[in-house]
């Protein structure tokens, strides 16, 4: 980002992660009530517009919108994707399936560790949005696959 200088960066981080854990808190609540299907499908998505409304935010250089994109993010991604729902990949799968979920669920956690710092190393000025729209490419690819894949409870 940009903004590494602006007083934003000292609160953002406290702001996002606890958002987040609120967050991770209601995907408890969330995944007792709303099938696991639709609560990443319908997470999925909405992370996968958020990081584009990041990466464009961040492209043209408006911090504060920026920002509460990032803790708007932080909300289906606690609640949903990134929630303490989803520990065992393979409860998502048939148990002829478990093999691939724990596969592609390892393969996609070490592409999205390992793609960013490449991308980060090729863009000049610490420029951030070529992560976010790399995330959101993923995010919709990873739509596409629980519509394909994923078995509707």
């Amino acid at each position: 980002m940009l903004y590494l200088e602006s007083p934003f960066a000292n609160v953002t981080p406290v702001i996002v992660n606890g958002i987040q854990l609120i967050a991770s808190l209601l995907g408890i609540i969330f995944v007792q009530k709303v099938d696991r299907f639709n609560l990443l499908l319908t997470s999925s998505f909405l992370l996968a517009i958020l990081s584009t409304f990041i990466a464009v935010t961040d492209f043209l250089s408006l911090p504060v919108l920026c920002l509460i994109t990032m803790a708007a993010f932080m909300l289906p991604n606690g609640a949903g994707l990134s929630s303490v729902a989803w520990s065992y990949p393979s409860e998502l799968a048939q148990p002829s399936q478990g093999k691939y979920a724990s596969l592609v669920n390892w393969t996609a956690s070490t592409i999205v560790a390992m793609v960013p710092p490449f991308v980060t190393r090729s863009i000049p000025d610490n420029n951030a949005y070529p992560i976010f729209f790399f995330f959101s490419l993923y995010l919709f690819l990873s739509v596409a696959v629980t519509l394909k894949y994923v078995p509707q409870a």
